[in-house]
């Protein structure tokens, strides 16, 4: 256990281990930089305006165009907050796998993997039925640059379960 004091005098439990093997430290930069692209996807999504408005005018069609901007507005506002969020959650885990806290190495191997389910899932469906059905099915617009996205971040989260699950990480977890 990594139990140090701090200047208060309380434990201090999430002290860095100065031992972290090299591939924790690799998995870390690459799981940062999928939480990276993930934001810079959704900032992208939230740049075309026009495409945001003419979805909610087809969903509410009651709506004024006062309204229709509001709502834009609120959803842009929601969807960075949500962003944000969830680089912060990644951003968490990524320290405590590398301060030796194997739950969160657990957590981001849970979500390595569901992406890589994603990604397949979405590589089957364009593969046998193409874009725009999948799309359809999946009820949001897909387009060449979001397909290229995903499979980044796929690769990306590939690569990170990959490195958690090396020999020498197990052994790292092991003993702290």
């Amino acid at each position: 256990m990594n139990d140090q004091l701090d200047t208060s005098g309380q434990r201090q439990n999430d002290a860095p281990e100065p031992d972290a093997p090299q591939v924790l430290r690799l998995a870390w930069w690459l799981w940062i930089a999928s939480a990276a692209v993930g934001v810079v996807r959704a900032i992208i999504q939230l740049t075309d305006r026009e495409s945001l408005i003419s979805s909610l005018r087809e969903s509410a069609p009651e709506m004024n165009q006062d309204e229709l901007d509001q709502a834009a507005n609120a959803g842009v506002l929601m969807s960075l907050l949500m962003a944000a969020a969830v680089f912060a959650i990644y951003l968490l885990l990524a320290n405590k796998m590398l301060r030796g806290r194997n739950w969160a190495r657990v957590v981001m191997a849970v979500f390595c993997a569901f992406s890589l389910a994603g990604a397949l899932i979405v590589l089957l469906g364009v593969g046998s039925m193409g874009l725009g059905p999948v799309s359809e099915a999946a009820g949001v617009e897909f387009d060449g640059l979001d397909l290229l996205i995903s499979f980044v971040v796929a690769a990306l989260d590939t690569a990170v379960l990959v490195l958690l699950l090396r020999p020498e990480a197990n052994r790292w977890y092991r003993k702290t």
